[in-house]
């Protein structure tokens, strides 16, 4: 089921919302995480949502994006631990 917007609630809202949903997940799991691993986290969320609140949250600095390989990795700014 993905998040969709209310006829009270406007876009807006649903992309803040997403952020913040995308946002507790890097943060709760201490981690790095492929944008898989985010998606899997969360299937309220459509690929979209999650590629959007993922690029509002690296562009803020909220968020790290790295490359590893073929995958990009997100890990909240505050968690600098080398891996």
């Amino acid at each position: 089921m993905q998040i969709k917007e209310s006829p009270k609630e406007g876009l807006m809202d649903v992309l803040q919302r997403a952020d913040r949903l995308v946002l507790d997940v890097i943060r709760s799991s201490g981690t790095r995480l492929t944008f898989a691993e985010i998606i899997d986290r969360l299937p309220e969320l459509s690929w979209n949502q999650v590629f959007l609140a993922v690029d509002a949250l690296s562009r803020h600095g909220e968020i790290i994006l790295s490359r590893r390989g073929f995958e990009y990795q997100a890990m909240a700014a505050g968690d600098l631990t080398p891996r």
